[in-house]
């Protein structure tokens, strides 16, 4: 038996790019890459100004029990950076 192949064309998906804050204004991204057979999952924070100019990150290794939770894990160092600074 053969494999079945699709015939869709590719989706294409554009290029992501930082896009900079309005005025006076600090941007800050986070997000989470999970594992799902170690439950490890990489965590990262970045601020920057409206120069596109490194503020503050953070970054660390944690145990998730879900994407989601990772994913919750990173707002809450997030929200840690903004404590830091205010």
């Amino acid at each position: 038996m053969g494999t079945k192949l699709n015939n869709n064309p590719p989706t294409i998906i554009p290029a992501s790019r930082w896009i900079r804050p309005n005025g006076n204004t600090v941007k800050i991204n986070c997000d989470a890459s999970w594992n799902e057979g170690s439950n490890i999952a990489g965590i990262a924070v970045l601020a920057r100004n409206n120069l596109g100019e490194v503020l503050d990150s953070e970054n660390a290794r944690v145990y998730a029990s879900s994407s989601r939770v990772a994913e919750a894990l990173a707002a809450r160092l997030d929200a840690s950076i903004i404590a830091k600074h205010q």
